[in-house]
């Protein structure tokens, strides 16, 4: 949950903050930078190489943006977003991808102007504007979408647009360049006492300031930026060019920094303790409910809490006026009051607490030495007691686990401190725990019984799943009912085998609201019938043995790697196969079951898979552990982790053959 100046902003507190801006030194209306831009007269001329042209479906031949921060007038502030793009259409292919413009807004009022040119190779010209476009709603959003008649390969597409947005006073932006970029420039607009700082990534240079019209730009330029490279097991934000930017001071009223964690941290505390009518009846009521006073240790009471909050209440999303014993009394909360409820209840409960907030690394990592509200994607609960969080804005988690891309790196911890009647903060930044790969696995036991005389195959499974795994099936089970339940139980045990029959399935450890379980292993149970795992060649068969461990990912790429291996969580797999020989049938092949693949990183093991075999009499025992113990793995070692992976899917093809005797 992005704070959008902390969760809680009322037209007060943006007076307030609208007065820090400007103060007594207003700064003259000025008109838009971009206002009056409007395209050349003609297209530009390609001058591109024969390699260029070789290597892409289309190019960008210039991309312009721009946000620019103005002063309408003495009581408001607005913020703009200008877009110019000239694109040249080099392949067919691209030609369903670039025949749409779409736009994001508000209303049709907050579309400003709007033009764009279609230059055909023969020089014909086709012009559009913003009268051209329809309004589509797509996922609950709405778009003006402009449709681009007669695109062909060689023409060149111009476009630009200027639409008011929301006010941001910090911002993160990648250059998501799916194509090769000729020229790219990235504008930060404000009236001149406003100054903002920024920080590049990835190979960004870092921006220029300069001072025209009695304005500052913050300028990022770049020339010939390669498309991304398209690899699997990897994040947008490690491999895209992109930057941080924030308002930091205005220069009109001191040199005091603004947006920062500090300040940050007292409006949060102050705004989770502002009392609103009927609050201390709801805290009272759920505290009665959920005996708290009742319950031993703190772990109880805490998950007694988060269990009531995620399963008895529901979660909307609302800007306008209520309390939170308004929303109560509807059975519903904003994101806001279910955090507030937390908050009072803890207090009332004597739990020592710490608000955490962090961002999501997968996408947008916490960067502890540029200090903006733009990391502080998601609140967090830690108690200090235990040593354990929980994220309210997240059904599928429970106490004690959080999203895992959420850890393993640093996050802003928030303390309240009391004086007198007043909360105030403290915070300090620290790190969040990495994850343990001994928490996270998903475990399965076979037991496997083919009938040749019917061509038969029985499986018994029996299937553990414990931490981040576990959260796969584990929640749905939950709180699904009926029909859903039942079919999301069947395919937990189906592990692959899509037309299996599902002879019976029972589940362990479901409940998520009983506070005995939550923290163990999720356990499914049951025997399926497949016919895909056998062929027959004559009197004998061929039994797909590997395909018992369940589907596995390959890992193919022939050209050097260029990012680090991202694998979510550190995991772990272990399945025991066991076979039994049917009579009259000798077994052969099962020299291929050995295998020891290993990614070792100095004098560690990171990554691996091992598989080993026993064959007493008639029954075989197959043993495989799959262990991945790292999140990221650097682009250096890729070619070691790509064996492990590989030798997974590789085991998933192995075949025995069944001999007449």
């Amino acid at each position: 949950m992005k704070w959008l100046f902390l969760e809680k902003i009322n037209m007060k507190k943006y007076t307030i903050l609208l007065s820090a801006l400007v103060l007594s030194t207003f700064i003259k209306a000025q008109s838009l930078y971009f206002r009056n831009f409007d395209l050349p007269d003609k297209a530009p001329q390609v001058a591109l190489s024969e390699d260029e042209l070789k290597k892409n479906k289309a190019i960008i031949l210039e991309e312009i943006k721009a946000r620019e921060m103005v002063f309408p007038n003495q009581d408001d502030i607005e913020q703009y977003l200008f877009t110019f793009t000239s694109i040249y259409v080099n392949d067919e292919s691209v030609i369903d991808k670039l025949n749409k413009i779409y736009i994001p807004v508000s209303g049709p009022q907050d579309l400003v102007t709007l033009k764009c040119r279609i230059t055909k190779p023969d020089g014909k010209t086709t012009e559009l504007y913003k009268g051209d476009m329809k309004t589509v709603n797509e996922d609950g959003d709405d778009y003006f979408i402009l449709a681009l008649e007669g695109v062909e390969k060689k023409c060149i597409i111009e476009y630009y647009y200027l639409r008011r947005t929301g006010v941001t006073y910090y911002n993160s932006e990648s250059i998501n360049n799916k194509y090769l970029v000729k020229k790219y420039t990235n504008h930060m607009i404000s009236p001149e006492n406003l100054v903002f700082v920024s920080k590049a990534y990835n190979g960004l240079p870092a921006a220029k300031d300069t001072m025209m019209e009695n304005r500052n730009f913050h300028t990022f330029r770049l020339t010939n930026l390669e498309p991304v490279a398209d690899e699997k097991y990897t994040t947008e934000y490690e491999k895209l060019m992109r930057y941080e930017i924030k308002l930091d001071h205005n220069t009109n009223a001191s040199s005091k920094k603004l947006f920062t964690y500090s300040d940050a941290a007292r409006k949060i505390m102050t705004n989770y303790h502002e009392i609103e009518a009927g609050d201390e009846k709801v805290v009272k009521k759920v505290f009665k409910k959920l005996k708290l006073d009742k319950l031993a240790s703190t772990d109880e009471k805490v998950f007694a809490i988060e269990s009531f909050i995620k399963n008895d209440v529901g979660q909307i999303d609302y800007d306008g006026p209520g309390t939170m014993a308004f929303m109560f009394s509807k059975k519903v909360l904003t994101k806001f009051y279910q955090n507030k409820l937390c908050v009072l209840l803890l207090e009332k409960a004597g739990i020592d607490y710490e608000i955490v907030s962090t961002s999501y690394k997968n996408n947008h990592p916490f960067d502890p030495t540029f200090e903006s509200y733009a990391f502080l994607d998601e609140t967090m609960f830690y108690i200090p007691e235990t040593k354990k969080f929980f994220l309210l804005d997240n059904y599928i988690c429970r106490y004690g686990e959080v999203p895992a891309a959420l850890m393993g790196q640093k996050g802003l911890f928030i303390k309240p401190i009391k004086l007198g009647e007043t909360v105030s903060a403290l915070n300090s930044m620290r790190d969040l725990p990495p994850i343990d790969v001994k928490n996270n696995y998903d475990n399965l036991e076979v037991n496997i019984n083919f009938n040749p005389n019917d061509e038969k195959v029985t499986l018994g499974m029996r299937r553990t799943l414990s931490g981040y795994p576990a959260q796969s099936w584990r929640p749905f089970y939950h709180y699904y009912e009926n029909e859903k339940k039942q079919a999301t139980l069947e395919e937990s045990i189906k592990n692959g085998f899509d037309k299996a029959k599902v002879v019976a399935v029972s589940s362990q450890n479901h409940d998520m609201k009983d506070f005995s379980v939550y923290n163990k292993p999720y356990i499914v149970t049951g025997t399926i019938e497949v016919n895909e795992l056998t062929e027959k060649a004559g009197q004998n068969f061929i039994f797909k043995i590997g395909n018992c461990i369940g589907p596995q990912a390959e890992l193919y790429q022939e050209e050097k790697r260029k990012y680090e291996v991202y694998d979510a969580y550190p995991h772990s797999y272990k399945r025991v196969l066991t076979f039994t020989v049917p009579d009259g049938y000798t077994l052969q092949g099962v020299e291929k079951l050995s295998t020891n693949i290993e990614l070792k990183e100095g004098d560690k093991v990171t990554a691996y898979f091992h598989s080993e075999y026993k064959l007493e009499g008639k029954v075989l025992t197959i043993t495989v552990t799959e262990s991945y113990e790292k999140e990221f793995y650097s682009k250096d070692v890729f070619e070691g982790y790509r064996k492990v992976i590989n030798a997974a899917a590789d085991f998933n093809k192995i075949s025995l053959l069944l001999k007449k005797a």
